[in-house]
């Protein structure tokens, strides 16, 4: 990367995992990323010549899936929080689209470590195991009606999935919104509401393999930005399931798990779109080092660098940001906070939008076509804008934590 990273000092191991990392980031997620964008249609990043299964495969012989999961549970164990840090960061440098989906493939096994649930364990231990078998997550959690009710979770929600129960069974019915990973994801964390006769309905978390009878899959959303993360909406229709399904039904159980899923996805989308802006920042230097405009290379311009500096600038306070939360985050001694993660999310994608925007003013025309990558860096942060919540919704709900 470009500039110098001053708050960092790994060790050997460390760094040699980091250098793997950038390596598979840069020579590999960046072209899949980018050959998963020009597809015509997102139903083709399914097929089986597709880069997306061979970048999971290499994901996983990296062991990166396997972090923050405990060892007891097939897992690496809880890495120290720079280099977690810097694998994401790294992760977003190569392709933001491609590293929200692994995000999204890791983060509900890591949430659902923490409970103490053989279905959970018998999942773990095979997600974490899998080398080239493709076990991965999708997830449902009404976590925008968590946030907009801190007080309870009462079953009062109204949730997209509903369930009655069935002779010792529950059916499940209902369509989820469109969901990362859905297309080809193996399992299901879904929370849903329960209706029950003689008493008010409450909320349930399950995880549910999606080979099951009375699933379908939508077709994959066709979307402007990140189009190497596939997204689709799940139906249900009379899948019947057992109690063993369900990883719980506490009301302070899921209270718990949502928060946690909630600061700990926030906190990743920071960090990945810092590593976003700065891929942004890192390759239109490089642009502007060999660009000739006047006898000189446009980056000797006084007006080029003022413009590289407010890039640099920016990204440096969202990466020291974002960096603060992931240590706050880190140290389970203490409350993780809400606010923090969602200004997190919020600078970082903002940052990533004017880096990417600055670097197409620098390329001039050539940044707007697809011979240069900006113009797709530009509609991926752009995406990061509305993604798990539009910014200005996750804004004002942060000011709710304040009250």
């Amino acid at each position: 990367m470009a500039y110098r990273d001053i708050d960092v000092c790994p060790n050997k191991e460390t760094s040699a995992v980091l250098k793997e990392v950038k390596k598979f980031a840069v020579e590999f997620m960046r072209p899949a990323g980018i050959a998963l964008d020009q597809l015509a249609s997102p139903a083709q990043a399914l097929q089986d010549d597709s880069p997306l299964w061979e970048m999971f495969s290499r994901y996983r012989k990296l062991d990166l899936h396997a972090l923050d999961i405990p060892e007891e549970q097939g897992g690496l164990g809880k890495a120290d929080w720079m280099t977690s840090t810097l694998i994401a960061e790294t992760l977003g440098y190569g392709d933001a689209g491609l590293a929200v989906s692994l995000v999204s493939a890791g983060l509900p096994f890591q949430c659902a470590a923490r409970l103490d649930v053989k279905k959970v364990k018998e999942i773990l231990t095979s997600y974490c195991e899998s080398g080239d078998c493709p076990t991965i997550a999708c997830t449902y959690l009404s976590c925008l009606n968590f946030m907009q009710d801190h007080s309870s979770r009462n079953g009062s929600d109204k949730l997209p999935v509903t369930a009655t129960p069935d002779k010792g069974k529950y059916v499940l019915n209902g369509t989820t919104p469109p969901l990362p990973n859905a297309p080809f994801a193996t399992h299901v964390f879904l929370e849903f509401t329960i209706n029950l006769k003689n008493s008010p309905p409450r909320t349930a978390l399950a995880v549910i393999p999606l080979d099951s009878p009375g699933v379908s899959r939508k077709a994959p959303l066709d979307v402007s930005g990140q189009r190497s993360l596939l997204r689709a909406a799940l139906e249900f229709k009379d899948l019947k399931i057992t109690k063993g399904n369900i990883l719980t039904d506490e009301d302070a159980v899921l209270k718990g798990l949502h928060k946690d899923y909630v600061v700990r996805l926030n906190q990743c989308l920071g960090l990945v779109f810092c590593g976003l802006a700065m891929s942004a920042f890192d390759q239109t230097l490089e642009y502007s080092r060999g660009r000739i405009q006047g006898g000189v290379p446009i980056f000797s311009h006084k007006n080029i660098k003022l413009q590289f500096f407010k890039m640099f600038k920016m990204i440096e306070a969202a990466r020291a940001n974002a960096r603060r939360l992931a240590c706050h985050y880190h140290d389970c001694s203490v409350e993780c906070s809400l606010a923090h993660a969602l200004a997190a999310k919020c600078l970082s994608t903002e940052t990533a939008v004017m880096a990417a925007s600055e670097a197409i003013q620098i390329l001039g025309g050539y940044g707007l076509t697809r011979e240069f990558p900006m113009e797709k860096l530009f509609r991926d942060a752009h995406a990061a804008m509305i993604e798990h919540g539009v910014n200005q919704d996750l804004a004002l709900e942060a000011m709710e934590c304040f009250k």
